[in-house]
């Protein structure tokens, strides 16, 4: 059954969320088990709305790692990027006084030459809510 793999809320009711599922198969080239999931992101005018791919949980282990460091500290940096497959590329860039930007690009289709790159503003309040989410979801799954 999908779940909340990670959520996070910006101004202006914009959202980047993953909902997923670990695979009953194979594990991922990137690391630990593959998950398929749908992104659910609008940024502006802009929306994705179940966009597929497929994520590794040695990778999103690796981002929760980076973005409790950020909450704990207000500063600092998380990405998640597959080495394998390159449709989604995501960052979070922790400024001071709690801002944090979140920096992204999707492509649905990897063999088209569109992608649609995407920003959305936040702060570290919206930041505790994902880290939960991701920590559950993990805490569900054992390699």
């Amino acid at each position: 059954m999908e779940e909340v793999i990670f959520r996070l809320k910006g101004y202006d009711e914009e959202y980047f969320c993953l909902k997923g599922w670990p695979l009953s198969m194979g594990y991922s080239a990137d690391g630990g088990i593959s998950i398929e999931a749908n992104l659910y992101q609008k940024t502006g005018v802009y929306q994705i709305n179940g966009g597929k791919l497929f994520l590794s949980t040695y990778l999103l282990e690796n981002f929760l790692a980076d973005i409790q460091t950020c909450y704990k500290t207000l500063s600092g940096q998380s990405s998640y990027k597959a080495d394998y497959d390159e449709e989604l590329i995501f960052q979070i860039l922790m400024e001071r006084g709690g801002n944090l930007i979140l920096l992204g690009t999707y492509q649905e289709h990897l063999s088209a030459f569109s992608s649609l790159r995407f920003e959305m503003a936040s702060d570290q309040t919206f930041l505790a809510t994902a880290i939960r989410d991701l920590e559950t979801f993990l805490s569900h799954i054992s390699d």
